[in-house]
């Protein structure tokens, strides 16, 4: 049994691994417009996540932006067509569009769950204790603010995901019209 679970996980990883790698990595992630925009914007919205209780807008939010994403992406791999074919097919060095731009809807994916996440468990953590050192609650403030920026920026940049899925699909629609062709004029 422990094998089993060992090759899971293995597996899992390796999975992980190469939706990473195929995304760009975290290159791609601090080099993208769609997370310096995040960072912006959760930065002007400071009086939203300064204050206790910003996660129950991720809470209530995410879970339907995780319905339609996946809701949209079945709909689009059930498509079936001959472009797919067309732009599939890449090689372990250079990945083909379609494994692109699938990268780019799991990536959306990702960061909404961690940003679900982050957010279960910064209201979990809400509460104070009593009776410990004077420089816990000296730093708390601080710390709470840094990790609260942080949650809500993750939030920010899973909308901003979005868009970055929403463009990949716009491409990708682009490549498929130009596949089909204008239409006959006879």
């Amino acid at each position: 049994m422990l094998k089993d679970i060992k090759q899971s996980y293995v597996g899992t990883w390796k999975l992980w691994a190469s939706y990473w790698r195929v995304y760009g990595g975290l290159r791609a992630v601090l080099t993208s417009l769609y997370f310096g925009v995040s960072i912006l914007v959760c930065a002007l919205s400071y009086r939203i996540w300064s204050e206790s209780g910003w996660w129950d807008l991720v809470i209530s939010a995410v879970p339907t932006m995780l319905g339609f994403t996946l809701a949209g992406l079945a709909v689009f791999l059930g498509m079936d067509s001959k472009f797919s074919a067309a732009i599939a097919g890449g090689t372990d060095k250079e990945p083909s569009p379609f494994i692109q731009m699938i990268a780019a809807f799991v990536h959306f994916v990702v960061v909404q769950v961690v940003a679900l996440l982050y957010a279960f468990l910064a209201k979990a953590s809400f509460f104070s204790v009593d009776g410990l050192p004077a420089w816990y609650y000296d730093v708390m403030p601080y710390g709470r603010g840094a990790a609260w920026f942080i949650g809500f920026g993750i939030f920010i940049y899973a909308v901003m995901s979005m868009l970055a899925a929403t463009f990949s699909i716009f491409r990708t629609s682009r490549w498929f019209d130009a596949f089909v062709g204008p239409p006959d004029s006879s």
